[in-house]
């Protein structure tokens, strides 16, 4: 299959050369002398190249389309890409938090995106919300239950799956309860 800017640019060479010939057969025809030939040859000529100039015009924009179009199906494709790493990594982290959650946490975890872990050094029990993202974790009485306060600590890194952060919070809290409440945001 023919590329489609040869299609246009076979005819309009034709056209200019065709034009080039009248002139210099009318030229001839009419005897004119080698300056005065010359003198209306050069406005022939430039109308020749102003149509090759077109022509080649025309070429260089559908090839900046094509470039743009390839360009643009690059960029979805490396979205897409992204999309199923990060699809990939999620499936992988929830299976990981899964994995270090008793059965009663990982039946909270499943039915109700939550599930409690136990203070390593209070005993108080902690709440970890997996439903919202700010302020997910609560903070319980051991005893009355009663809600004490809400924290917030949460990772840096946007290409970190969430359930990573959880894990790591439950982490926090089971091995360096002091230090967590030291560094968590408090809200009250």
């Amino acid at each position: 299959m023919a590329r489609p800017e040869r299609n246009l640019v076979i005819p309009l060479i034709a056209v200019g050369n065709v034009a080039l010939i009248v002139i210099m057969l009318w030229l001839e025809h009419w005897k004119l002398t080698g300056e005065l030939k010359f003198l209306l040859t050069i406005p022939s000529l430039a109308i020749t190249f102003s149509i090759f100039g077109l022509i080649i015009d025309a070429i260089d924009f559908k090839h900046a389309e094509a470039r743009y179009a390839e360009s643009q199906r690059a960029y979805v494709y490396e979205i897409e890409q992204k999309r199923i790493v990060e699809s990939d990594a999620r499936k992988r982290a929830e299976l990981l938090l899964l994995s270090k959650l008793n059965p009663e946490q990982r039946l909270s975890y499943t039915n109700y995106k939550r599930f409690n872990v136990v203070g390593q050094k209070s005993g108080d029990i902690y709440t970890i919300r997996c439903d919202i993202y700010s302020g997910n974790i609560i903070r319980k009485n051991k005893f009355t239950k009663a809600r004490m306060a809400y924290y917030c600590i949460v990772h840096t890194d946007s290409f970190m799956p969430d359930e990573d952060m959880y894990l790591g919070q439950m982490l926090f809290l089971r091995t360096d309860e002091t230090e967590f409440l030291r560094t968590a945001h408090r809200i009250e």
